[in-house]
C-alpha cells in the first residue's frame, strides 16, 4: 500500500473512531472526500483556448482589410490612380472570394462528415432530429382554452353532414 493511502486510512480511522455503524456510513463518502482533498489537493482546470485560426482564415482577414483601404484610396485618389487601385481591388477582391468558396467547401465537407457519423450511430434519432421542428417560446395558455382554439381553429363543422343531402 503507497504511503499516501496508509495516511489516508490512518486519517479515516482516527476521525471515524468508535462511532456507531450508521454514522460512519453517513459520513465516510463526505470524510473520503474532504481527506483526499486535504492529502491531494483539487485537479486544476486547464483554461480552454479559443481554437486556432486556420491560415486560409487568417488570410482573408488580411484581405478584407486590404479591399478596406484600398477602397478609401480609391475614393480619395484622382482619376489617373483609380483605375489601377481598381485592377488590384479586383486582383484582392477574386483572392479572397476564392477562399472565401475553398473555406466554405471545407465546413460542408466536415458537416457532411458529422452528419455521416450522427447517422451511422444512431439513423432514427439523425431522422428524428432532421424533421423535427425546433421549440420556441413558452407555452402559457391553459389546456382547456388551447383545446377549444385548436377545435374552433381546426375542425369542420360539415364534416358528419352527407353529400347525398346536399
Amino acid at each position: 500500500m503507497g504511503r499516501s493511502r496508509q495516511h489516508i486510512v490512518l486519517k479515516i480511522g482516527s476521525l471515524l473512531g468508535k462511532s456507531p455503524l450508521e454514522h460512519k456510513l453517513a459520513t465516510f463518502g463526505d470524510i473520503i472526500y474532504q481527506t483526499c482533498l486535504d492529502t491531494f489537493g483539487l485537479k486544476q482546470r486547464q483554461t480552454k483556448c479559443p481554437p486556432q485560426r486556420s491560415r486560409r482564415q487568417l488570410e482573408m482577414d488580411t484581405l478584407r482589410k486590404q479591399k478596406r483601404k484600398l477602397k478609401k484610396q480609391i475614393r480619395a485618389a484622382s482619376s489617373e490612380e483609380t483605375n489601377g487601385l481598381l485592377a488590384i481591388w479586383r486582383q484582392l477582391k477574386a483572392r479572397h472570394s476564392a477562399l472565401s468558396r475553398a473555406e466554405s467547401a471545407r465546413k460542408k465537407r466536415s458537416q457532411r462528415r458529422k452528419n455521416q457519423e450522427c447517422f451511422i450511430r444512431d439513423p432514427f434519432q439523425f431522422a428524428r432530429q432532421i424533421f423535427q421542428q425546433p421549440k420556441s417560446g413558452i407555452l402559457t395558455v391553459d389546456r382547456e382554452e388551447l383545446e377549444t382554439h385548436l377545435k374552433k381553429t381546426y375542425s369542420d363543422p360539415t364534416r358528419e353532414i352527407s353529400w347525398k343531402k346536399l
